[in-house]
């Protein structure tokens, strides 16, 4: 039989046993499922962190003289890379000018009017994306091959540079392609955010 403790206070009596004390402790604690963290969130907890670590780390600055003393070709060198594909292995590629992406765009610009006769621009992002792609890989010094041969666009029977990019590379691979060039040519986490929002809305 449990024994039983009574203890008098002056407002209330408290009574415990032993068994209700052993039954609390067998019973294991509530647990709530844990919902898996969205992709999307955790890019953006991603990019909080990195903009927190560069906010600790004061920049330091160069003066006139220090990039007037540096060498020219350092100075202006675009960064290289690969990508890794499944068909065709590693593709070189050069990170692309401020000029190449200004004509990227501009060549994949559509206009329209509206019905009260504003035109209106319209960018295709995947049309950009093969753009960017396309050229990075004519740029780079590395490797003679190019979406753009002419033996390759009759071997795939297609016409296009764009056509060709798309028959050997899965759109996977030409959407993380084109994010890989832009984070070499400066774009970083916003460009994979946009490029990620255009694959959603399309």
């Amino acid at each position: 039989m449990a024994e039983i403790t009574v203890m008098n206070t002056e407002n209330e009596q408290e009574v415990k046993t032993e068994a209700m004390q052993e039954q609390a402790v067998s019973q294991p604690l509530p647990v709530a499922p844990v919902t898996p963290v969205p992709s999307y969130v955790e890019d953006l907890v991603e990019e909080e962190k990195d903009q927190e670590q560069e906010a600790d780390n004061e920049p330091k600055f160069l003066s006139l003289e220090e990039i007037l003393g540096m060498d020219t070709q350092e100075l202006t060198a675009e960064k290289q890379g690969f990508f890794q594909t499944d068909k065709l292995g590693a593709i070189p590629f050069t990170a692309i000018s401020y000029d190449d992406y200004k004509q990227a765009k501009k060549d994949c610009v559509t206009y329209s009017q509206d019905d009260n006769g504003v035109i209106q621009t319209k960018v295709d992002d995947d049309k950009l994306m093969t753009k960017i792609v396309i050229l990075a890989v004519d740029k780079d010094p590395r490797s003679n091959f190019t979406f753009a041969n002419g033996a390759l666009l009759k071997k795939l029977g297609v016409h296009t540079a764009e056509g060709a990019l798309c028959k050997l590379l899965p759109p996977g691979e030409v959407v993380n392609f084109a994010v890989a060039v832009q984070n070499a040519s400066g774009f970083g986490n916003k460009a994979k955010k946009k490029v990620k929002d255009s694959v959603k809305n399309s």
